[in-house]
């Protein structure tokens, strides 16, 4: 999907600045605007694949995409052609809204096992469970950083006294 947008807007806007002359600044920027997201998103997947074959597919690095997608309706709105126009826009819209649908299923069940971690999180605080074995137990599953800076991220939580970690005990 993204491979097909990216192609096809970048064809979309050479063809625009090879043809135009009022338009050919602004095509240019965002074909070198989409070159620059497109490079970021193959630097990304490069740099964090050693840490694990899925990491480059995190749902954190979803809002990334969202420049990208901008930018490819904003590359479709300088083609002179209102029907191709019209109809690569609803495209781009009947896609996205496709993904969102299909996302549907895992942002449940996502939502439900982060529920649940939260919860064992919530009962071993108030069972007075000792804070370094609660980071032991839950580092690298709500917290990708070291155990030093969850540590520290949860006490910064008792110390301000918010929700269940109020009750934490070193």
């Amino acid at each position: 999907m993204f491979l097909i947008s990216f192609g096809a807007a970048a064809v979309a806007l050479v063809v625009t600045a090879i043809t135009r002359s009022r338009g050919a600044g602004a095509a240019l920027r965002l074909l070198l605007f989409l070159a620059s997201i497109g490079t970021l998103a193959v630097g990304i997947g490069w740099a964090r694949t050693p840490l694990s074959p899925d990491a480059p597919f995190a749902s954190r690095y979803a809002t990334l995409a969202a420049p990208f997608s901008c930018a490819v309706y904003l590359a479709w709105e300088l083609v002179d052609r209102r029907t191709l126009r019209r109809f690569a826009q609803a495209v781009l819209f009947f896609s996205a809204a496709a993904l969102v649908l299909a996302n549907r299923g895992e942002g449940v069940r996502e939502a439900a096992w982060h529920q649940l971690l939260r919860a064992g999180i919530v009962a071993d605080v108030r069972s007075s469970t000792p804070l370094a074995e609660i980071v032991k137990r839950y580092n690298g599953r709500i917290y990708y950083g070291s155990p030093d800076a969850l540590t520290a991220g949860m006490r910064l939580l008792h110390a301000h006294g918010i929700g269940a970690f109020k009750d934490l005990k070193e």
